[in-house]
């Protein structure tokens, strides 16, 4: 069978599926560069793209009491909802990465879509809470970015997903940034909070000096388990530690390019974007192997696996890239490589197969989702 050809503009070009496509695109501050770089791709597709707050700012006289503030958020989000419904949108895509409250505006906004004909896809950046689940079955598209939380939902949930993973934002060819000698430079973006595990980075670094690596690491992050940690650090690793704080996403981009490795001892992580972001700028990454992470780093390619909780075991890993600078900016070069795979270029047709889908009509809604209703109670 001959396969028939892609639509084409008056010129002959191959005309974008995106073309005037009008998406409402719904996301919390947790999800802005996923959600940015989402936007951006589908503008130079030529979409019509409307963001749509889950967060939106208040006045300040009602930020200041917590139920007036939320109440006056998700009024805002309402009529935001409803204003870009009545202009004719043909997408409402909405983004569930971890927000408090965000189970009804979920609902919400595939309701609305349900009830105007509109499609409806939801991306899931982590297993979605009971209240999610069932707002979610309701959508037309579930989109997920990781083979692993694919599998979870499919085994524990049975929810059926499309996998898309995330754009990488820095996939150039220019050459990886590993050194050939001096200090080994170590990166650990992280939250300073027990799931993490920075701790075990801390003592890793700190076997990998002992055994005689000559190394610098910068922690970026912040959470409850700073003073501890920096009490550690100060034991073990005196002046080779820097704690830079909760920095922005443009700090970290920049430490990655002068950053030989990322380090990483996480317990849980559905999806780790930090170390897809190293990868996709060519840094190697030694890290546990957290649920996840193996779906992201490819041991003994683009960087180094290892039990989760084992210092020891990281710690060889760090020695490993520092006496071996050659294999270590192999590492690099494979993952940035593979981050092509990442680009925008390399999932826009996933994206428009799940975004030009015909939507569900309203009498066919799952009865999955209609026998899990959502508890709005105490919001309108």
């Amino acid at each position: 069978m001959i396969a028939s050809p892609l639509p084409t503009d008056a010129r002959g070009a191959t005309a974008s599926p995106f073309a005037g496509l009008r998406v409402a695109l719904i996301a919390s501050g947790a999800s802005s560069i996923q959600t940015s770089l989402l936007a951006t791709g589908l503008k130079l597709e030529g979409a019509i793209v409307r963001r749509i707050a889950t967060d939106a700012a208040v006045h300040l006289t009602a930020a200041r009491v917590p139920y007036l503030r939320d109440r006056l958020r998700l009024a805002k989000f309402r009529a935001a909802l409803a204003e870009a419904v009545a202009e004719g949108a043909d997408v409402i895509h909405v983004e569930a990465a971890p927000s408090p409250g965000l189970e009804p505006v979920v609902g919400w906004a595939i309701d609305a879509a349900r009830h105007a004909g509109i499609r409806s896809v939801v991306r899931l950046l982590e297993t979605p809470s009971h209240d999610l689940e069932a707002a979610a079955l309701a959508a037309d598209g579930i989109v997920v970015p990781s083979p692993y939380l694919r599998e979870r939902l499919r085994t524990r949930l049975d929810i059926d997903s499309t996998l898309i993973p995330h754009v990488a934002e820095d996939s150039g060819l220019d050459a990886p940034p590993v050194r050939r000698e001096g200090s080994l430079r170590l990166l650990c973006a992280r939250p300073l909070d027990a799931r993490h595990g920075v701790g075990v980075v801390i003592e890793a670094a700190t076997r990998a000096i002992e055994a005689g690596v000559d190394l610098e690491l910068v922690v970026a992050g912040d959470g409850p388990e700073r003073a501890a940690l920096e009490r550690q650090a100060a034991r073990t690793l005196a002046r080779r530690v820097t704690f830079a704080g909760d920095v922005p996403r443009y700090y970290v981009l920049s430490a990655l390019r002068e950053s030989d490795a990322v380090i990483d001892a996480s317990v849980s992580d559905e999806y780790p974007a930090v170390l897809a972001d190293a990868l996709a700028a060519g840094v190697p990454v030694a890290s546990g192997a957290a649920p996840g992470v193996a779906w992201v780093v490819d041991h003994g390619e683009t960087g180094l696996v290892t039990p989760v909780g084992d210092a020891a075991a990281l710690a060889e890993s760090i020695a490993r890239l520092d006496r071996d600078r050659h294999a270590t900016a192999a590492f690099g070069w494979c993952a940035k490589i593979r981050a092509l795979r990442r680009t925008w270029d390399a999932v826009r047709g996933e994206w428009a197969a799940i975004y030009v889908a015909q939507p569900r009509r309203p009498e066919a809604s799952s009865a999955r989702a209609a026998s899990r209703p959502i508890d709005t109670t105490g919001v309108a």
